[in-house]
């Protein structure tokens, strides 16, 4: 009887470290952000139950500080999940294909592509900042051009979109390439035999055969895209992050640590950028079934 119990709480034994983390960093957290939403809180005193009046501030009054400092950074970081989710999915595919059928040098072109993946963030912005400096910039010397990337518009987006691509893409090639692995070799000699070209073996073969990866792929990096916050706020330098720069995440961590510390509004931001993800996400499931 004490064996059959032994052998019953050894896989809880071996879950319960990572449970513990869940529940620590991530369960009791979300739970105390729900419930701070509803607050008017400073960090300091105690907080104070105001019901849905942040939300309202939030989404509804028009007039306020709240309502358009909201919906420009909604819109910003809305507009970058449309742009950079395809490229983040697309282009590491197209790169996949590419590579896979490489035997000499497929390593090497996989390591290239995948080393911006290793990098930091700092490191990636550090970087295109330095090639993208409007006087002394590698890109605007070499085109001959006068751009102000870190402060004018769509070029500021468009330099941020770019760096972010060029810095995820190796780890969305990779999951497509063991995903590749995996697909029988029977099917691309079928396919030859039918007379399929490259094209065809790829939209009946290859595409069909990543089903699985391209949907986690596509997830994981909507949910990773819509938290963005490094790219622009260093980018842009954390001073000059005006509204037409701003992204949610950033708001958030100006309403909660910033000069005023409101900290229930920066919770129901947080909690609706939750529920925007949630919702965005069961649809790209629903989507892809």
């Amino acid at each position: 009887m004490g064996k059959v119990s032994a052998e019953r709480v050894k896989p809880y034994l071996f879950i319960a470290p990572h449970y513990a983390f869940f529940v620590v960093f991530f369960a009791v957290p979300a739970v105390a952000a729900v419930y701070i939403s509803f607050c008017r809180w400073d960090f300091v005193s105690s907080p104070v139950f105001v019901g849905l009046d942040n939300y309202r501030q939030i989404l509804i009054e028009r007039d306020g500080y709240f309502f358009g400092q909201f919906w420009a950074a909604f819109g910003n970081s809305f507009r970058y999940v449309l742009i950079s989710v395809p490229l983040l999915v697309g282009v590491p595919m197209l790169l996949a294909v590419a590579i896979h059928p490489l035997k000499r040098f497929g390593g090497f072109f996989q390591s290239v592509f995948y080393f911006p993946y290793l990098l930091s963030v700092a490191t990636v912005v550090l970087t295109w900042h330095w090639l993208l400096d409007r006087s002394f910039g590698v890109v605007n010397k070499a085109f001959g051009i006068d751009i102000g990337w870190t402060i004018e518009q769509p070029f500021f987006w468009i330099a941020v979109v770019v760096m972010s691509v060029w810095w995820g893409l190796g780890g969305n090639m990779v999951i497509y390439l063991a995903g590749m692995a995996d697909i029988s070799r029977d099917l691309y000699e079928a396919a030859e035999l039918d007379g399929a070209n490259a094209v065809n073996k790829f939209v009946h073969v290859t595409f069909p055969g990543l089903r699985n990866q391209l949907i986690y792929t596509t997830v994981m990096t909507t949910i990773a895209s819509f938290n963005i916050f490094g790219q622009p706020l260093m980018f842009a330098n954390a001073k000059n992050l005006t509204d037409d720069k701003n992204v949610l995440i950033a708001l958030v961590q100006q309403l909660a640590f910033g000069s005023a510390q409101i900290a229930g509004m920066a919770s129901a931001v947080a909690v609706l950028l939750g529920v925007v993800v949630m919702i965005v996400s069961i649809f790209q499931f629903r989507f892809s079934q």
